[in-house]
């Protein structure tokens, strides 16, 4: 059988599929319009415009399939799904509200819908207290939500004892480590980390054995303080022929930038990257690795001619020109002092 024959014939018996680049032509209007904030973001439209159902983020072919026949199974618009609760209160309606909301950025609204599912549960639902959780932990990204609130959520993702609830553990291990990081508190990770560890030990599952993999390098990263470590542990987590692929070489430079770790090594690897890179978008974003790279060692002179280039190379992009400005008034601080 083949599956993606399998997977293009489904979405072209469920309706019309289209693609659009929300950064460029026709796609930047109607991401405004649709107030898409993350990508990639899916949005299920009736016949006359109207929101049926969205969600965002990666997926494998099965999740993503699941997610639109849902939507075909529930064609009733959001409003008419928001009607529907408030007449008859119900956890499968309000979870479908809150992943809506959530795809929208709206915080508050996703966390109101699902604490109310929590609530009319009649039984534990681990992957509703993970969303809770991710909720939490991004609307203090966007200082919607107090730390004290995402650890509330963290440890009640801790306390559900469940084999579905591993890979919960796992995301909720990394994602403390990053809020850590930005709190200035990276303690804060540790029984999160510990916990996904216990629980992943002796896994044979590929996906798990991977994430396990990350979880050692957190450990050694923000727990054990072992920087030779971690960064040992990032070289053996690479992808075979790592060094010969601009993409990888960024993403491991990337890792170095933003962990403080390895810095000078890792600017020879993003200026191999950039060698090795198409003009263009990659080439752009290889850019932005190596001047952030530069401007941490000292060379804001470099940083600010290294996203000139990246400007050039994707001119659309609103980012690099941001990048531009700000190095640039690092530049004359620097040159005040």
């Amino acid at each position: 059988m083949d599956d993606n024959h399998d997977f293009r014939k489904a979405i072209h018996d469920t309706g019309v599929f289209l693609r659009l680049d929300a950064e460029k032509g026709e796609g930047v209007p109607l991401a405004e319009q649709f107030s898409v904030n993350g990508y990639p973001t899916y949005i299920v439209l009736n016949a006359t415009g109207e929101t049926v159902d969205r969600w965002m983020g990666y997926d494998d072919a099965e999740g993503f399939l699941a997610a639109l026949q849902g939507a075909a199974n529930d064609p009733s618009t959001v409003a008419e799904k928001l009607t529907r609760y408030e007449e008859s209160p119900n956890a499968c309606d309000a979870e479908k509200l809150g992943d809506i909301y959530s795809a929208e950025s709206e915080s508050q609204k996703a966390m109101s819908m699902y604490r109310a599912a929590s609530e009319l549960n009649t039984e534990p639902n681990p992957k509703l207290t993970g969303k809770i959780f991710y909720t939490l932990a991004d609307g203090y990204t966007s200082e919607t939500f107090s730390l004290e609130e995402v650890r509330t959520g963290a440890d009640a993702v801790l306390a559900i004892e469940a084999e579905d609830n591993i890979m919960n553990l796992v995301q909720v291990a990394h994602r403390m480590g990053m809020i850590g990081s930005q709190a200035g508190q990276p303690d804060l990770s540790t029984p999160y980390i510990m916990a996904a560890l216990q629980a992943t030990e002796g896994t044979q599952e590929p996906d798990m054995v991977a994430a396990r993999r990350e979880l050692l390098l957190e450990k050694a990263l923000r727990i054990d303080n072992d920087l030779e470590a971690a960064v040992q542990l990032k070289r053996d987590s690479m992808p075979e022929g790592w060094k010969d692929n601009p993409t990888d070489l960024n993403n491991f430079a990337w890792w170095c930038f933003e962990n403080k770790v390895n810095l000078e090594q890792a600017e020879k690897m993003a200026r191999i990257a950039t060698d090795l890179a198409e003009p263009g978008p990659e080439k752009a974003m290889i850019l932005d690795t190596l001047a952030e790279l530069c401007n941490e060692l000292g060379n804001c002179g470099e940083a600010v001619a290294l996203m000139q280039t990246a400007t050039e190379e994707q001119p659309e992009n609103e980012y690099y020109r941001e990048q531009l400005e700000r190095f640039q008034e690092l530049l004359r601080q620097d040159n005040r002092t």
